[in-house]
């Protein structure tokens, strides 16, 4: 805190009545501030690390008029103090801050004992019984109550001076209380295990300035677990062992004896599984061992049994579903569909316009003929919709069909409590990573049929594991590739460019066709100018959208000029005039605002790509009412960290959903990104429109660029298959 002294300074005294703002980079707040004295708050802002709600201060500073805030007070200095005046002592105590004391309460004591009433209730807690109506009950409380916040200050207090930020320290405390300060002391690495958003760095920082010894166990087993869940981020399901014990030892600056001892140490305690005879020595997680493990026992179970309702299904009969669905089949099909469908698994895979919905239509009404429940889900919300409005049948996320709890973090659907379904059929099956599927395939009950529908050329899951790719290797899993573009689809230059795209062929454009355009330009600046053109005025005109509810434009890349955080930036001032808004971090989140959110959040049933819109900011709390799917949802200022402002958005966030348009920019510092599976991805999100913009060039390397990045996985072995996938 600052001690500078400027006798142009003005000093209030008073109260930190509400924390309406604080970033946790900088430690800049935004705090209602009571003066003593005053009824009303004044709003107070500046560099003030360590304050806390109710916290009694002297602030020292200058008035300051912001156009778009008012009067405010910029604080230069503070410093905590006791209050001293009759008013400022029952404004402390009728916070809420001491259990036992509200306002009333509050005015009574210090009616009774003045300027002393602190030190009174500090130490002669007995005396509140000369106060009538208080017993000794309430004495108890208020004077634990009183214990309990001095000791909240001290162990506050205790976590800012090392150096984490208040609110930081807050969720510290609010975690472990008043044992808070002695794990840091005893093992600060319990952080990163714990606290979910506190990585290893962050805890490693506190652990050397508490006097931790870098070559401590604890922290080479605290970094073993960051880098092997780094890279199950990237997607990976095992790390090498070689690999994983040089980044350790490279990372951290310690022999690569200590980390092998560690390791072993680790493998002995079942914290990590080891596959020592295999050629690369996979290291596991545990959990994701024992998910690919269950997931593998289970499919070998059900591709070698055949499902417990047989169905019969002459010709005459799937021509009579087929007709009154109005679906066509040819004679490949029709032979080849009985056959696939007695299996207890099977998988359907095909790009845009090949009949996926149409055959899982068909497939239903089979089901419907058969006398069998079935169910339909999707890993998002997105794609749950979408599978909806495409077979007009309620579909689910694979979350709220496996009946997840978020309390307690656990699915009520297990092997012990199976889906009463006799079919689960499962949409846009790419985006399944291997903990969701063993979830899943684990509460499919004995002689049901799991068909898992998906694209297999799209990006894979974000989570690890390829589940789709892996599976479709296994050469005993029933399987239907569609390859072949129906009539209904013919005229589609989106549907004919991204199967080119996926072969590596160069996009076509026709003059007559008006779903798919390319705007050659080279200079990024020139880029965002045709993007910013085409969302106010070329695709409003000439196709009647609306450039935020109709239009989505898809980013390889978060930095840059072209990247997401650019073009959310200047497509919000050009295209949401409103004022209305709250700062969260570096986000201004307006009213008007189309956003998405960034992490499931099971409470309120929104899910990571889920799209909203903001319908109303209260700048003074820091909620905002956002419209999901015709469904208001109140944000409190808390989960705004799970937002973000969606008029641009990455191609891996698109993914399970559709647009009517989607503008995609292309350009050379992309260049990391531009892979073809990537670019046919974001192709195949839109239903109406396709605009790339961006150089020929660019265009090409996506084309060339097949080179997916393998993701270690082992789980086509397990289940039988002949090689072993990356």
């Amino acid at each position: 805190m600052d001690s500078e002294s400027n006798t142009s300074h003005i000093t209030l005294k008073g109260i930190f009545h509400r924390i309406v703002y604080t970033n946790d980079e900088n430690n800049y707040s935004v705090i209602r501030f009571i003066e003593e004295g005053v009824s009303q708050p004044v709003t107070v802002v500046g560099i003030m690390p360590g304050v806390v709600q109710g916290q009694h201060a002297v602030i020292k500073g200058e008035w300051i008029y912001s156009q778009r805030f008012g009067q405010q007070f910029k604080v230069i200095s503070w410093h905590e103090c006791q209050p001293s005046t009759r008013d400022g002592i029952e404004r402390f105590l009728g916070s809420g801050l001491i259990e036992g004391i509200g306002h009333e309460m509050a005015r009574r004591i210090v009616s009774k004992f003045g300027e002393h009433t602190l030190d009174i209730i500090d130490s002669q807690p007995g005396r509140l019984r000369e106060i009538a109506g208080i017993g000794q009950k309430r004495i108890k409380m208020i004077a634990d109550g009183w214990k309990k916040h001095q000791n909240t200050r001290h162990i506050l207090i205790g976590l800012n001076s090392l150096g984490l930020s208040p609110s930081l320290a807050l969720r510290i405390f609010n975690r472990y209380k008043d044992e808070s300060l002695k794990i840091l002391e005893s093992n600060p690495y319990r952080l990163a295990y714990e606290m979910h958003g506190i990585g290893f760095h962050t805890a490693d920082e506190i652990a050397l300035k508490s006097g931790n010894p870098p070559d401590s166990p604890e922290r080479i087993q605290a970094a073993v677990y960051y880098f092997l869940y780094n890279y199950s981020e990237e997607g990976d399901v095992y790390t090498p062992l070689e690999k994983i014990v040089q980044k350790v030892s490279r990372e951290l600056n310690v022999p690569f004896e200590s980390v092998a001892k560690t390791i072993g140490v680790m493998e002995r305690a079942q914290k990590i599984v080891i596959e020592r005879d295999r050629t690369d020595v996979p290291v596991y997680v545990k959990m994701l061992y024992d998910c690919e493990v269950s997931i593998a026992g289970r499919v070998r179970q059900m591709m070698c049994q055949e499902a417990s309702h047989a169905i019969e299904m002459p010709n005459t009969l799937l021509t009579e579903i087929a007709r009154n669905q109005e679906i066509y089949i040819d004679d490949e099909l029709r032979s080849l569909l009985p056959k696939l469908l007695a299996k207890q698994i099977m998988i359907i895979t095909g790009g845009p316009g090949t009949g996926k919905t149409t055959l899982v239509q068909l497939i239903l009404g089979i089901m419907q003929f058969a006398g069998l429940s079935s169910c339909l889900a999707a890993p998002t919300g997105r794609a749950a919709k979408r599978l909806t409005e495409t077979t007009g049948l309620e579909a689910v996320t694979i979350h709220r069909l496996m009946e997840y709890v978020p309390q307690h973090d656990y699915f009520q659907r297990t092997a012990n409590f199976p889906l009463d379904a006799d079919v689960v059929i499962v949409d846009e099956a790419s985006m399944i990573d291997l903990e969701l599927m063993h979830h899943l395939i684990i509460a499919i009950k004995d002689g049901a049929r799991l068909i898992l529908v998906g694209d297999k050329d799209q990006l894979p899951s974000v989570g690890p594991g390829a589940v789709l790719h892996h599976l479709l290797e296994v050469e005993n899993i029933p399987k239907l590739v569609l390859t072949r573009i129906y009539r209904q689809s013919e005229n589609s230059m989106i549907v004919h460019n991204a199967h080119r795209i996926n072969h590596g062929q160069n996009i076509i454009l026709k003059e007559e066709a008006d779903d798919f355009y390319f705007v050659e330009k080279e200079n990024p600046d020139e880029i965002l100018a045709i993007i910013k053109k085409l969302l106010t005025e070329r695709i409003p005109s000439k196709f009647g959208m609306h450039p935020m509810r109709d239009v989505q434009v898809l980013s390889p890349m978060r930095k840059g000029v072209l990247g997401i955080d650019n073009l959310n930036a200047v497509l919000q001032q050009l295209l949401n005039p409103s004022r209305e808004s709250v700062s969260y971090g570096n986000i201004v989140f307006k009213s008007g605002d189309k956003v998405m959110q960034v992490r499931n959040n099971y409470d309120i049933d929104i899910y990571n790509g889920d799209i909203g819109y903001i319908q109303s900011v209260d700048a003074e709390t820091g909620q905002m009412a956002i419209d999901f799917f015709g469904r208001t949802v109140l944000y409190e200022r808390a989960w705004l960290e799970q937002l973000a402002t969606a008029y641009a958005i990455s191609i891996h966030k698109s993914q399970g959903s559709e647009y009517p348009a989607v503008v995609i920019p292309l350009q050379e510092q992309h260049s990391i990104m531009l892979q073809r599976n990537l670019l046919y991805t974001a192709v195949t999100r839109a239903k109406r429109l396709v605009v790339i913009v961006g150089t020929k060039s660019a265009l090409k390397q996506c084309l060339c660029n097949s080179r997916i990045r393998e993701r270690n996985s082992l789980l086509a072995v397990r289940c039988g298959g002949n090689t072993i996938c990356g």
